[in-house]
């Protein structure tokens, strides 16, 4: 197999102990898997393999000897060497790759804002012509024709305030080639803007777009904020709650964040909780507003998770217990991201300690292990939602990936500036683009949804084009002010 990236490396080591684990129960072996782990650290290249492989010897077929030596040398593929400065040879391997590569830029400048507001823009609207020009296919007219929006669909797209949230996705997602991480392939718009102003992966600088009416015509505009204007306003969630103040009658959505949801998410943050912002008996961060409106979000973002992903009815007590294990989790994890900006934090080892986390207040939830056996394959997945104990835990499973999205990543990324996250998903996105246009078009309706006015603390609807684009993504950072609160 062709090693692409470190995550890659670190999935296929996790699967490695697996089996080394059933294969040491198998064979009824003495050793444990840190026996084996410690021969590979060691190994001083002298007949190490052969010690490995003896630890399963128990006189087997050959055909036992011959899945024993491929995971002997998957091992040591896998597993760091104290020789290579505690990488494992596929690490090395990625070290070579990555440091041999060329880069496009030894040709080609990176684009600035207005040049990567105009790419997003051609992927909205689905400009192929413009994309690759030339004759279109029939195939590609059509849909083009499918998913065109008419003058008043697109006054309405304006007016939701969720072009941001298509953006962010679409800013975060690896499209390009360029090599840039050992924890994912690929280049994100993002990291590509980053070449001309570094202080956009820095959490220094920041970007936004809206979708404005220019003359007859609909346009993509961008918004870029350096990071001596924010200084002087100090820092971009600050502007957002000065314009907030200042269109507070209106009810429309403003810059800097031009997102539906911005309002609902500071009245909720201004009207408190008392139960949930002070029974944790902390005192309120001396200083700045920021750090005000900051430490209350910390203190409030977990009880949005437990009150939205329908694990059993909980007491008081019980509530703010859990809501309590979940903000304790998130400082333990948040304060775990090593230093430097091409560290990551990876999505899928957060969220299974998350889950365990709620899973402590829930027996009839499945471990996290048991899940991803569960939802493997379609077939799996079938099988289980005849069972009443896996079904509900895959369901939990789900809203709370787009939970966690919702009410922590989203919020300190987007409104307080301190995250970068990376998507690597291409055809999620291309999905999640196509159901918004159809629905625009009311071509894609569900008659579950009333017309009640939602606010912050409401169920997440996949149907509902404010809450579609919430979606777990790959790895992600902390940055600026907030990677310093936890370091």
């Amino acid at each position: 197999m062709e090693i692409e990236n470190k995550e890659q490396i670190l999935q296929r080591r996790r699967e490695i102990e697996e089996d080394l684990l059933e294969m040491l129960k198998k064979t009824k072996s003495d050793f444990s898997l840190d026996d084996i782990k410690g021969i590979i650290y060691n190994e001083d290249g002298q007949d190490c393999l052969t010690d490995i492989i003896a630890m399963f010897d128990r006189g087997g077929d050959i055909s036992e000897l011959e899945n024993i030596l491929e995971l002997a040398h998957d091992a040591w593929n896998y597993f760091p060497h104290k020789t290579l400065n505690c990488l494992s040879p596929a690490e090395k391997t990625l070290e070579i790759k990555k440091n041999t590569t060329s880069s496009v830029y030894e040709e080609y400048s990176p684009r600035n804002e207005g040049e990567i507001c105009e790419l997003f823009e051609m992927m909205l609207f689905m400009k192929f012509d413009e994309i690759m020009p030339g004759k279109m296919s029939k195939k590609d007219s059509q849909w083009k024709k499918k998913f065109s929006l008419s003058k008043k669909e697109m006054q309405d797209f304006s007016e939701l305030g969720i072009v941001n949230r298509i953006f962010r996705r679409w800013f975060q997602t690896n499209w390009g080639y360029e090599k840039v991480s050992d924890y994912f392939e690929g280049e994100t718009p993002r990291y590509e803007l980053s070449r001309m102003y570094p202080g956009i992966r820095q959490g220094k600088d920041y970007f936004s777009v809206n979708l404005e009416k220019q003359g007859d015509e609909w346009n993509v505009r961008p918004y870029y904020y350096s990071e001596s204007f924010l200084k002087s306003e100090g820092g971009i969630f600050m502007y957002g709650l000065k314009k907030l103040r200042e269109h507070e009658k209106n009810g429309k959505i403003h810059e800097p964040f031009f997102d539906v949801e911005f309002r609902d998410f500071i009245h909720w943050l201004d009207s408190g909780n008392a139960k949930v912002a002070n029974k944790a008996g902390e005192e309120s961060h001396a200083g700045s507003e920021f750090f005000k409106y900051w430490d209350l979000f910390l203190k409030m973002a977990p009880a949005n998770i437990v009150l939205n992903i329908k694990i059993r009815k909980l007491n008081e007590s019980e509530f703010l217990d859990l809501c309590f294990s979940i903000k304790n989790f998130l400082v333990k994890l948040f304060s775990s991201q090593p230093r430097g900006y091409n560290e990551y934090l990876l999505y899928d080892d957060a969220f299974g300690a998350l889950w365990e986390t709620i899973r402590v207040f829930d027996d009839e939830l499945l471990s996290y292990a048991e899940l991803i056996t569960a939802t493997k394959s379609g077939k799996n997945i079938e099988k289980f939602k005849k069972d009443q104990k896996p079904k509900k835990s895959i369901e939990c499973m789900y809203s709370l990936g787009i939970l966690f999205d919702r009410y922590i990543l989203f919020p300190i990324e987007r409104y307080f500036n301190g995250a970068e996250l990376v998507w690597t998903s291409h055809d999620i996105f291309l999905e999640d683009l196509s159901g918004t246009m159809l629905t625009l078009k009311g071509e894609l309706t569900d008659d579950s949804l009333d017309d009640k006015e939602n606010n912050f603390l409401d169920t997440i609807s996949p149907f509902d084009l404010k809450y579609m684009w919430y979606a777990p993504c790959t790895a992600f950072r902390l940055t600026g002010e907030i990677f310093k609160y936890f370091h």
